[in-house]
């Protein structure tokens, strides 16, 4: 997707926020090739630009869309998390479409919250509105240029100049901090013809902003440190979802083995891990559905007849999970995870079972529950 259509997506969440984003919208961004010298006292650009984060305001911002007009459900949300005090919100229809809009601003008095604050807005409010991997809780701030630097257009870069105490009024993913490099999109940088920065027309974007936050503004680094935690726990396997079959599978002497047919023969995935020097022999994982017990038969009988040994069987099942789980003494609210997918026996019924559970929890909030029956071989 091109940036300047990213951009146009990320002014259609901007401007259903607060009040002070709409004189933003009041030009429209442009790329603009030099031209001739005797046509023009300046050019003006629209591209990346990288500065440092040298000021941020102690307000995190969030705008979202979403299906249901419940403020009060909204309000409960917010008051949900402990290092909220206190806050603004707007409720309005949705001007760009089907939906409410909402805009919420949460003052902070602890900048060292900001990144866990940001965090627990984004996972609580990710089933209530839409899309927030598109449009995370944000921030505005300054950020310094470079006396030199590169204004990266879509037709290439531009060496630009600048004072030293040139800066950018720039919205940000709230995990930016104060000090680090930034990448910013703006879509209207003034220069001189010696391309010395004259004015920044309307205010910058954070080029994440421009992305889907797969860890809702997060890192990768800040998610892949939070080691699960393990607990064992009574729940409740409400539901069979599915099967599992692991063995091996040898192909020798076989002139074909359809996999594909087998997939459709039996309402399945077929995972294989071929050994290394025998692609003929090797590992493998099926996942089939379930609807009776006759299809346990009925699968195993297929797959025995094309060469697979089944080793170990299971059911997968639906598990309910509590609203608040205690690990190591400290306990947490489950906000969102209602169930998880575990495993019993092939030959066990529904019911309730001791689970191992291996729980994550990212600035408090669980964020994902892995099970496994106790004694499950």
């Amino acid at each position: 997707m091109k940036t300047e259509t990213k951009f146009l997506i990320v002014a259609i969440i901007m401007i259903l926020s607060v009040g002070p984003m709409s004189y933003f919208f009041s030009t429209q961004p442009q790329q603009i090739v030099p031209p001739e010298k005797n046509e023009t006292t300046s050019y003006t650009f629209s591209g990346n630009v990288t500065g440092t984060i040298i000021d941020v305001e102690p307000y995190i911002y969030f705008a979202g869309i979403s299906g249901y007009n419940n403020r009060v459900f909204a309000e409960s949300i917010l008051r949900s998390i402990p290092e909220i005090g206190n806050y603004s919100i707007d409720v309005s229809l949705n001007p760009n479409g089907d939906g409410y809009k909402y805009s919420i601003i949460v003052p902070i008095n602890d900048s060292a919250q900001m990144k866990k604050l940001g965090f627990r807005l984004a996972w609580r409010f990710s089933q209530f509105f839409e899309n927030v991997v598109n449009a995370v809780p944000y921030l505005h701030g300054k950020v310094a240029l470079p006396q030199n630097f590169t204004i990266e257009t879509a037709s290439g870069a531009v060496n630009a100049s600048t004072n030293r105490n040139q800066t950018l009024n720039v919205y940000m993913i709230y995990s930016r901090q104060d000090g680090a490099s930034l990448q910013a999109y703006c879509p209207s940088l003034v220069t001189s013809l010696s391309y010395y920065l004259t004015k920044v027309s309307n205010l910058c974007f954070d080029t994440g902003m421009l992305e889907q936050q797969k860890y809702l503004g997060l890192s990768l680094l800040d998610v892949i440190f939070a080691t699960p935690q393990e607990k064992v726990m009574n729940l409740n396997a409400k539901k069979i979802a599915g099967l599992e079959f692991r063995g091996r599978y040898s192909f020798a002497g076989r002139d074909s083995v359809s996999i594909l047919g087998l997939e459709t023969q039996t309402n399945s995935s077929i995972y294989l891990l071929p050994e290394s020097s025998d692609a003929y022999n090797g590992n493998f994982t099926i996942k089939a559905d379930y609807t009776s017990a006759d299809d346990v038969a009925r699968i195993k009988a297929i797959f025995a007849e094309n060469n697979f040994t089944i080793e170990k069987e299971y059911k997968d099942v639906l598990v309910d999970l509590p609203e608040n789980i205690t690990l190591d003494g400290k306990t947490y609210d489950n906000f969102n995870l209602a169930s998880a997918l575990g495993q019993i026996g092939i030959n066990d019924n529904i019911g309730y079972y001791n689970f191992n559970a291996n729980v994550t929890v990212i600035y408090d909030e669980i964020t994902n529950v892995v099970l496994s029956k106790v004694s499950l071989s």
